[in-house]
């Protein structure tokens, strides 16, 4: 993951749209068993936003970090909270 998902900003559009459509199929996936993965994936893609130049990505993937359905439904955020104890 933390090899593919800088490549949402890469400067090969075909590149940069077969990540960034994979990206988001993942994220839209309603299984709970992938909510940390999920949060990875937003992680990961917040520390692409921070250290890549923007204008290579399709403007689109930003709103991932804003809008996203894991980051404001509550029960979902208890899951991944669970499921992060869980793991330590």
């Amino acid at each position: 993951m933390q090899s593919i998902i800088p490549k949402v900003a890469a400067f090969s559009q075909s590149i940069r749209v077969i990540v960034s459509q994979t990206m988001a199929n993942i994220l839209r996936l309603e299984d709970n068993a992938l909510l940390g993965f999920k949060l990875e994936i937003l992680k990961e893609l917040h520390k692409v936003v921070k250290d890549k130049q923007h204008h290579h990505m399709e403007p689109w993937v930003l709103d991932c970090l804003v809008l996203h359905d894991i980051m404001v439904d509550e029960a979902k955020a208890r899951i991944v909270d669970e499921t992060a104890k869980k793991n330590i």
